[in-house]
């Protein structure tokens, strides 16, 4: 016995594919793929499941008329790498189905048969300088190649839960979770070890790397940095400064941040640039700061008469209403 379902893309096209009961879901997403002549992706249910390419049809509960969406998604590539006396390279490739693939220097990453079985609705790949790791659909965390790279993150895996972000420097990794709370491992002195700010990495919004250390954005602007103090990873001396940060950038050795900060007696010529319908230059020699209650009370004083009016109007129609219930 055969099914027909309806295959969307996000893109609104759609495909009608007919497959057999006793088929794999697999089958199905091939020929949906083919019909819409797509890349590799997922396909989800209508109620936003992922479907088991390794059930059949009857077992995935699909029947005729069902709505499925096919998520094509591009290949993500990342690579390891370290030059000098122990040259390596190894590269690591998030496909379409969520799979990844790693080639190359085994020591390096190239090689992550030993986890390949946990490698499924992997959502993003991250490397260091020698080891790779992947958040899963689920929020944990596989990772891959030298121990001392972050290729082993066993002692934390644990604490690996709900993990929204990694980010990697040289010889560390390091995982936003989902409460804003930071998880490091790898080399200690590369930022694998935050026990130092362990405290201070909360409402963490953004990391970070450059090539020994790490740097922390928090929800109020402030800034949290740890690793190798002469890469960055020590900004006492500049801790008074970091405010209202906004993003921050890095380079191999060093961070740069930038601020958004305006002071109420900030003269407003200097932070706007309006100007007329016929390009004339705005005049802003009355312009003011003021507190927002005082602004909203001000505005459109030339038509306070009629908003005035109305307002009497409501009044007298509430006050109708009310003596009538009375």
């Amino acid at each position: 016995m055969s099914i027909s379902v309806a295959v969307h893309l996000l893109s609104g096209k759609r495909a009608f594919v007919e497959v057999e009961a006793d088929e794999l879901v697999e089958s199905l997403k091939h020929r949906a793929q083919s019909a819409l002549v797509a890349g590799r992706g997922r396909l989800l249910h209508s109620s936003g499941e992922v479907l088991d390419g390794t059930k059949t049809i009857t077992e995935a509960k699909l029947k005729s008329g069902d709505m499925l969406s096919l998520h094509v998604s591009q290949v993500q590539l990342t690579a390891t790498r370290q030059g000098g006396m122990f040259p390596g390279l190894a590269f690591a490739a998030l496909l379409g189905d969520r799979s990844v693939v790693a080639w190359g220097a085994p020591d390096f990453g190239g090689d992550c048969s030993a986890v390949q079985g946990q490698l499924k609705n992997v959502q993003q790949i991250q490397a260091s300088g020698r080891a790779s790791a992947a958040i899963l659909a689920n929020g944990s965390v596989v990772t891959w190649g030298s121990a001392d790279f972050g290729g082993d993150s066993r002692a934390v895996q644990e604490q690996l839960r709900d993990v929204q972000q990694i980010q990697a420097c040289f010889g560390a990794f390091a995982a936003i979770l989902g409460d804003g709370s930071v998880v490091t491992w790898g080399h200690d002195a590369y930022g694998g070890d935050s026990r130092a700010v362990q405290e201070q990495l909360r409402d963490v919004q953004q990391i970070q790397a450059c090539f020994g250390a790490f740097a922390a954005i928090r929800s109020d602007g402030s800034v949290v940095t740890w690793g190798d103090a002469d890469r960055g990873g020590d900004s006492s001396e500049v801790q008074d400064q970091l405010r209202d940060v906004q993003q921050i950038q890095a380079s191999c050795g060093a961070f740069a941040a930038i601020r958004f900060h305006l002071p109420v007696e900030t003269d407003p010529t200097e932070v706007c640039n309006l100007s007329g319908l016929g390009g004339e230059k705005a005049e802003f020699s009355a312009v003011r700061w003021a507190p927002l209650d005082e602004a909203v009370a001000g505005v459109w004083e030339a038509k306070a008469p009629a908003y005035r009016y109305l307002q009497e109007r409501a009044q007298s129609i509430i006050q109708s209403f009310l003596s009538k219930d009375a």
